[in-house]
């Protein structure tokens, strides 16, 4: 054999090997990002089996604060982990690691927030922690509004109540308010002191005002809305007040409302609110996953205050089948033998 085919059976030699080097380099590259890939897949998995597993460990924390506020357990604001609450158990699971690890109430927040379905009426308790409320500042908007609000669409008469279907093109409701200082509730104490408006959407920026009592009752105002308006799109004013404890009821019109009440003293600053919400903010965990949940729980309804937001409410029959005349009032003899309506 020839110096010059060996040297070629060499060179094809060394060729051959480093293809060889090559083709299992690029096989190990792919069977190390294919075992990558399913790591991934597979902490990913885990992942959100754990993420589900700390949102429900969350979730439980909120339900405990619930049941620890019912049985005057928690009786304040709670703002620190580390504190225990008598009779919460933070462990849900031990053998899975699954617990929530902090939980933090406050039950005075600085601003109260609802969402009320067309044509439904809720009753707010507004009371100062301390000091008095000078302004309470309403904030809403539809609860299903689009990215782009379009506010041209109101109708622009102030006084103006179409049809429902006219209030379409509108992307925020009408808010009837009825505001009373906390007093005696007389008839007459109602009738003097009792604020009601209807607050109609317009197209225009900032918050238009209303000042507390009224001349008039039953006053329709408009009130500012703009995509640009915060904290919500359509914001308006009640001024004048001077107490530290009112009731507020809100009816939504045309459209379900997310409504924010945000009181603020003489001096412009925000007032802490107590007996209306309270906010919790539970950390659930699982595994090395964590997950927090905020949740707002109304108070009055949570711990058993049953007040009605009708002027009258009662738990028996009435019976309301008289008959009146000139200087008398009787039973429709056709109800008499109905128990509600005996007279003893």
């Amino acid at each position: 054999m020839s110096r010059q085919n060996h040297k070629h059976q060499n060179q094809a030699g060394v060729v051959s090997i480093m293809v060889t080097m090559i083709l299992m380099i690029i096989i190990s590259l792919i069977v190390v990002g294919f075992a990558r890939l399913v790591r991934r897949e597979q902490r990913q998995s885990l992942d959100d089996q754990l993420s589900t597993q700390a949102f429900y460990a969350a979730e439980t924390g909120i339900n405990d604060a619930i049941k620890a506020m019912q049985a005057n357990k928690i009786t304040g604001n709670k703002t620190n982990c580390t504190n225990a609450v008598d009779g919460i158990n933070y462990k849900i699971n031990e053998a899975t690691g699954v617990s929530y690890t902090c939980l933090l109430i406050d039950r005075s927040p600085d601003n109260l927030q609802y969402t009320i379905k067309q044509n439904e009426q809720t009753l707010i308790p507004i009371k100062a922690e301390s000091g008095n409320i000078d302004n309470i500042a309403l904030s809403w908007q539809n609860s299903t509004i689009p990215p782009s609000p379009s506010f041209t669409g109101c109708p622009a008469i102030i006084g103006q109540f179409p049809a429902n279907g006219a209030w379409v093109n509108c992307d925020a409701g009408v808010l009837r308010v009825d505001l009373v200082q906390a007093g005696s509730f007389t008839r007459d104490y109602l009738t003097t002191n009792t604020l009601t408006a209807f607050l109609k959407p317009r197209n225009v920026s900032g918050a238009e005002s209303l000042t507390f009592p009224p001349a008039a009752k039953g006053v329709i105002k408009g009130a500012g809305c703009s995509s640009g308006n915060t904290p919500l799109r359509c914001n308006f004013n009640i001024s004048g007040l001077t107490a530290s404890n009112y009731y507020l009821r809100i009816r939504a019109i045309y459209k379900d409302i997310d409504l924010i009440v945000t009181p603020t003293d003489n001096g412009g600053h925000s007032v802490s609110l107590t007996g209306a919400q309270a906010v919790i903010d539970s950390t659930g965990k699982a595994g090395d996953v964590l997950r927090r949940v905020v949740a707002r729980v109304s108070i009055g309804k949570s711990l058993g205050d049953n007040t009605p937001v009708f002027a009258i409410q009662s738990r028996d029959t009435i019976c309301k089948k008289l008959q009146v005349g000139s200087g008398f009032a009787n039973v429709d003899p056709t109800y008499s033998s109905v128990a509600s309506c005996q007279i003893n």
